[in-house]
């Protein structure tokens, strides 16, 4: 889905560390990973991510990617864990995507989770410049969760208005039929991909 997509876009990937002074080329791994994740190999899949996991532990993309394999399978509690992990870092939409992993389990914490992210992309996205047009994108989905489909809407056509790159648009117009279409919950699922 494109949203994964462009979650996924806001890491680097570093494609090797040294281990035991040997350069070990963790990109390897990772393309065993896809490999594996294509043919639906599950435990081929995850033993691969795990092996890039360990080859890069200072890496989230690999993390992130467990998290996206995890929720394919609707392994939600162990999406959730590692989602926890890297949700104690700086970047909000971690934070968002445990709470949304939460919400799926009917957890009472996720609306405290859902709520901090909902401040900091909130502090993240008082002006509109290239570098937080994502960050803007999913505190929309927040906007929507806690007050409702009128206001979303219009963040949507503030959004169009400062963000109006081709891509920037498919988003806001796919936001805005989300919104239209969708409970509150299903939107942030849909966020993260995390099927009904």
């Amino acid at each position: 889905m494109l949203l994964i997509l462009a979650f996924s876009l806001t890491f680097c990937k570093s494609n090797k560390t040294k281990d035991t002074s040997q350069d070990i080329d963790c990109s390897k791994f990772n393309d065993k990973y896809v490999e594996y994740r294509i043919v639906k190999n599950k435990d081929s899949a995850l033993y691969y991510i795990d092996k890039a996991i360990a080859c890069d532990v200072k890496d989230n993309f690999f993390k992130m990617e467990k998290v996206k394999l995890l929720v394919s399978y609707r392994d939600y509690l162990g999406a959730s864990k590692l989602a926890y992990d890297l949700s104690k870092g700086n970047d909000p939409t971690f934070k968002m995507l445990y709470g949304v992993l939460l919400l799926k389990q009917n957890d009472t914490e996720a609306d405290k989770v859902l709520e901090k992210s909902y401040t900091i992309l909130s502090d993240n996205t008082k002006s509109y410049d290239d570098s937080n047009s994502n960050l803007h994108y999913y505190k929309i989905g927040l906007d929507n969760y806690f007050n409702g489909k009128n206001y979303s809407l219009q963040r949507v056509d503030e959004y169009k208005k400062n963000y109006n790159t081709p891509n920037n648009i498919q988003m806001a117009i796919l936001m805005e039929n989300l919104i239209k279409n969708s409970s509150k919950e299903e939107l942030l699922f849909n966020l993260f991909n995390i099927k009904k």
